[in-house]
């Protein structure tokens, strides 16, 4: 995790509704945990695919968040940021592509030399 990933999880901020907030700390409490996660429900791979960035989802309580990180190796996911899921906009929308390169750029920061895992499956990430 990183420190702004620690930073939100410790003051989310007012966007932040706390059962939603809530909802995603169960979350990635179901992935460190091992817990079952289903592909594009809780866990998405995002285009572009070569990119390896990934969002753990909320979706089961209204205002859902979406945490964006990538998988340095299979079952070791670095949570990067989080946001609301309305500030997003539409799929494709330019902040959508702002959410995805600070990822890009903590992948670049943290670990230069290492490309992110890209398995062959969900299954392979989880």
């Amino acid at each position: 995790m990183t420190k702004g990933a620690q930073d939100w999880l410790d003051h989310p901020g007012r966007e932040f509704k706390s059962a939603s907030v809530a909802m995603a700390i169960q979350q990635l409490d179901r992935f460190v945990n091992g817990l079952e996660l289903e592909d594009k429900i809780d866990l998405k791979l995002l285009d572009p695919r070569e990119h390896a960035v990934w969002e753990i989802r909320t979706v089961l309580v209204p205002h859902h968040i979406r945490i964006f990180g990538w998988f340095p190796c299979p079952k070791h996911f670095v949570f990067v940021h989080a946001k609301p899921r309305e500030a997003l906009g539409a799929y494709g929308d330019p902040k959508w592509n702002r959410a995805i390169s600070k990822v890009r750029s903590m992948q670049n920061e943290l670990l230069p030399d290492l490309k992110p895992y890209a398995g062959f499956s969900f299954n392979d990430h989880v």
